[in-house]
């Protein structure tokens, strides 16, 4: 089944690291193979397939595992997490056998373990995939231009996934003072009360001489006319000999009214006598 091409890049624009004399590149097919053998296929699978061309400049890098691709940077944040936390495992167990090929008397296998120590060492993020969410490291055994091997081969990835640091907040410039408006005095010579004008009276300006009336001879003087006589109304006088008349009429109508009436006289209320009960006496019981 053919495999997923990740990535290409001419071999000039890196830098091999390696270890005993040894680019790790050259030796990049027999450490997968070495792995394999070992049973060690989570750290196989962690390390695409590099392919050289003909003129052996350029490189291809193919996917050991199927699945969907997706770049570092395209995947989200809980995959990249977790991502991160298989290769962390995985290094683990990189140092482990390391250390282990370290300790053994064969120098095959201290090559062994001089090359795998620095086979994880990759450019950076760019170089990561993750293929059915399982991370795949292309140019492994290699690191940018002028630079060294990193200590912590994990540092590029941790910091891609801190949080962008919040922007410096921005001091406003003070105000400038604004400035006060020139009092300018157009007029600076002369009095800010002006002198009160002077007024002069004359005695001619106060008595002015009026003209007297002329009375015209030919025009008399118009008489007052008379007051027309008040006319006073006369009071009817009503004679007072009906009134005695009317009082009698009254007194004999109330009179009767007046009288005291007699009160009703009850009946005497008829008491019946009981009639006289003979008394026996008791009967004496003999002893």
């Amino acid at each position: 089944m053919a495999k997923t091409l990740l990535r290409s890049g001419n071999l000039d624009d890196f830098q091999a690291v390696g270890g005993g004399g040894q680019a790790v590149f050259e030796s990049a097919l027999q450490i997968r193979e070495a792995l394999r053998l070992r049973k060690q296929q989570a750290i196989v699978d962690c390390l695409a397939i590099p392919q050289v061309n003909d003129e052996g400049d350029r490189v291809d890098w193919y996917s050991p595992v199927e699945g969907a691709v997706k770049s570092w940077k395209a995947a989200d944040e809980d995959a990249r997490f977790r991502a991160l936390r298989l290769l962390e495992g995985t290094l683990s167990s990189v140092e482990s056998l390391s250390k282990k090929s370290f300790q053994s008397p064969k120098t095959a296998q201290q090559l062994f373990g001089s090359l795998l120590s620095k086979a994880f060492q990759f450019p950076g993020e760019n170089f990561l995939f993750l293929v059915d969410g399982k991370p795949v490291i292309t140019f492994w055994g290699f690191v940018n231009l002028n630079e060294n091997a990193r200590e912590d081969i994990l540092d590029c990835l941790r910091a891609s996934l801190l949080p962008d640091p919040m922007p410096a907040p921005v001091a406003e410039p003070d105000p400038e003072p604004e400035t006060a408006p020139a009092i300018v005095f157009e007029k600076a010579d002369e009095p800010l009360v002006a002198a009160p004008a002077t007024v002069k009276i004359t005695a001619n300006d106060l008595y002015e001489a009026q003209p007297a009336p002329v009375m015209s001879a030919s025009e008399p003087e118009p008489k007052p006319e008379p007051a027309a006589p008040v006319v006073q109304a006369k009071k009817r006088r009503v004679p007072l000999w009906p009134l005695p008349v009317a009082a009698v009429v009254v007194a004999a109508v109330a009179a009767p009214l007046l009288w005291p009436k007699q009160a009703p006289v009850a009946e005497p209320v008829k008491t019946a006598v009981a009639a006289p009960v003979a008394i026996e006496p008791k009967p004496v019981a003999a002893v």
